[in-house]
Order: C-alpha cells, then structure tokens, then sequence
C-alpha cells in the first residue's frame, strides 16, 4: 500500500517468466540438479508492471518475502532492456538472484564473521546519496556496490548476486579500483564467506554457477532464446 503501481501486461508477464525460468531457474538445475529449485524457489511470484519508487528517489526493483514469494517490478519495460547484459542485469537479473539470496538465507542463515568484515561501513538509506552511492567510493570502503552498503543483509545478496552476472573481466576491474584503497582483501573475504556458504549448505559452486549464467545470459541477448514462447 506505499507505492502506485500499475499491472504488468499479459505479454510482457510472459516474458518476465521465460526470462526467470532461463537465466535463473534452470541456471540452478544446471548446477545443482532440478531438486534444489523445486525445494527452495519460491512458488510464488508477482509482477508489477512499473517500478515501485520512493520519496529518497531511488526505486524498487524486487523484494523476497518469507521464503515463499519474490516480486519483481518493472514488468512493462522488458522490451528496452533486453538489447544489453548490462542493462538486463541492472534492471532484472541481478535483482532474481539478489531476492534469492535472501530467501536462502532466511532458510538458513550465514555466518556472523560475514557482517564482522566491514562492519562499521553500513548506513541504512543513507547509501543513496552522496558520497556513499558513488561506484567507486563504495569499491574503496570495501563493498561491491552502493547498496550494500545499506546492510550486512543487503551486502550478501549483492555480492553473490552481482559475482554471478558480471564478467570475470568487470569483477577484476572492481577489484582493482579497491585495491588501491587497500579493500580488495575485504571483498574477497566477503566473496569467500558466501562460496563456503553456498558450498557447504546448498551445495553449489558459485564459479560454476557463474559460467552457466553467463553463457545463458549471453543466448538472451543473442535472440537464441524466443522469451514470447509459453509451450512447456
């Protein structure tokens, strides 16, 4: 009841679902065998067709409730962002593996050493102004983004979430503009917390995990995969 938010379009629902389904859902099964999502992936999703905006200007792009549903906003607008890796992980895909993040950790949460590592860095809501939202000034207090700076919830979720949609040759130039600040060892700490995590809880290898996002993120923006299309 905080936001005016309009409906998503049927069509452009059904892309968002293919869009999950692709990159995400089956991404895992790849990885870890078909049974971890039908146990751990929320059965339930919501759509909203426009993004969910507040009063500080910066907007919502997907929430994780309970281990039980995720919302995705920004429904409508697909269609502009599908041209781009950066711009489908920006705006959608990084958001999926950021709200599930959530929803394995509220299944079984990580270890404290995690929130220990930058411990005094976090501001709340102040991360969406200046200095804190600024790419680089995050990098060099030793978190992968301006949000995770909001928590040490938020912060898990970015790291694995933005490790798996980048480039092995992004993630290294953000690793060196925090090395210059002497923060890459924080970050890499961070980075070793959830592979151990992932790893011994769930499983998963992150780095493998990684490359199968990749190349399914890559089929996407190459029309390889036909995201209209609601056959099983």
């Amino acid at each position: 009841m905080k936001y005016y938010t309009v409906p998503a379009t049927y069509e452009m629902a059904v892309k968002m679902a293919n869009l999950v389904r692709y990159s995400c859902l089956e991404a895992f099964d790849e990885v870890a065998g078909p049974g971890f999502m039908k146990a751990n992936f929320p059965k339930l999703i919501y759509l909203t067709g426009n993004w969910e905006y507040r009063s500080s200007t910066s907007f919502i792009l997907g929430t994780a409730e309970g281990g039980k549903k995720i919302l995705l906003a920004g429904t409508n607008f697909i269609d502009r962002y599908l041209t781009s890796a950066d711009a489908i992980n920006t705006y959608y895909l990084k958001t999926v593996y950021h709200e599930f993040t959530h929803i394995l950790n509220q299944t079984k949460p990580y270890s404290d050493d995690f929130k220990q590592i930058t411990g005094t860095g976090y501001v709340a809501d102040k991360w969406v102004n200046s200095p804190y939202v600024d790419e680089n000034y995050c990098l060099e207090h030793g978190f992968i983004t301006a949000y995770a700076q909001h928590s040490d919830v938020e912060d898990y979720a970015e790291m694995f979430a933005t490790y798996i949609t980048s480039t092995p040759e992004k993630w290294e130039g953000w690793m060196q503009i925090a090395e210059k600040a002497g923060q890459r060892k924080n970050l890499e700490a961070k980075l070793q917390n959830v592979r151990t995590y992932m790893n011994e809880y769930w499983k998963i290898d992150i780095d493998k995990l990684r490359k199968v996002y990749q190349r399914r993120e890559n089929d996407i923006v190459n029309k390889k995969i036909v995201l209209t299309d609601i056959s099983l």
